[in-house]
């Protein structure tokens, strides 16, 4: 797997075009783009990424974060003391965010791998960093552990203000909603570094496990994405809907990982999630 790793690597330049290392075949032009950009792997300064981070996503996010979930919990526990709580309902939303995170992590892993929306204003830097990724793989396990859950932040605010508006703060369904989706973007980061863990030894023997449950992707999984042209197996935190999405990106010319239908597909359903799963 170690050699795997090594040779997605290989992609060169040649006459200036780019150059598929696996196949030999010259990238198109926007595809090419994510190549011009790229370090070589001992060339990352971990600080400077730490400072980056910390400048797109600015610390008032991370207590902010904490305190919705905080408060959700503290709804829910309130709930609980007062006899009105529906666990139920509240183990169905976090079952459902378990399984929502993966296929959403799979939608927007779609979006940003995409060269076309390198050109994007909002995403440019977004769509950079991710195919950045492609060459660097190491910096994912080089990098502070709240370097790469920092990021997290950002959504877990924009969620939380958008969905309580619209449900209620207090609602139990969206406290559920949010205790989830918290703890699952966390995950599926947490997952995704791990995966970037080529021997059981770097992971240790409760990550493995997790891995082999299905709970986390594991690394011979997440390295089927490494490949040049990188247009398949999308899912970052379990994996459990790669098979499906592979498919349906495979299904048609429109559906294609580097169609710009994707944008609006993984928008549509965050949207819906916010929406439709705290009124379970």
């Amino acid at each position: 797997m170690i050699q795997t790793e090594a040779k997605q690597r290989t992609t060169v330049a040649t006459a200036g075009k780019a150059i598929d290392g696996f196949s030999g075949k010259a990238i198109e032009k926007d595809e090419a783009r994510q190549y011009q950009f790229v370090k070589p792997s001992e060339k990352w300064d971990t600080t400077a990424h730490s400072a980056t981070v910390a400048k797109a996503h600015p610390w008032p996010l991370i207590p902010l974060a904490i305190s919705g979930n905080a408060y959700a919990l503290y709804s829910l526990g309130v709930a609980g003391v007062n006899g009105t709580l529906d666990m139920t309902k509240v183990l169905l939303v976090l079952v459902i965010m378990f399984f929502f995170i993966d296929i959403i992590s799979g939608l927007l892993h779609l979006v940003l791998d995409n060269p076309h929306f390198l050109h994007t204003p909002g995403l440019t830097k977004l769509a950079e960093g991710f195919q950045q990724h492609h060459t660097n793989t190491n910096l994912i396990i080089k990098m502070r552990l709240q370097d790469h859950l920092r990021p997290m932040c950002t959504p877990i605010v924009a969620v939380i203000a958008i969905g309580g508006v619209y449900h209620g703060f207090a609602n139990q369904s969206f406290c559920a909603f949010v205790l989830g989706m918290s703890g699952g973007v966390c995950w599926m980061q947490c997952a995704h570094r791990w995966s970037h863990m080529l021997t059981e030894k770097e992971r240790g023997p409760v990550i493995s496990r997790l891995q082999r449950m299905g709970l986390a992707l594991p690394p011979h999984v997440h390295l089927k994405h490494h490949t040049p042209p990188y247009m398949h197996t999308f899912c970052i935190m379990s994996g459990v809907f790669n098979p499906a999405l592979n498919w349906v990106v495979a299904s048609h010319p429109f559906l294609n990982p580097h169609c710009k239908v994707w944008l609006p597909i993984f928008l549509t359903s965050l949207v819906s999630a916010i929406i439709c799963i705290p009124m379970i």
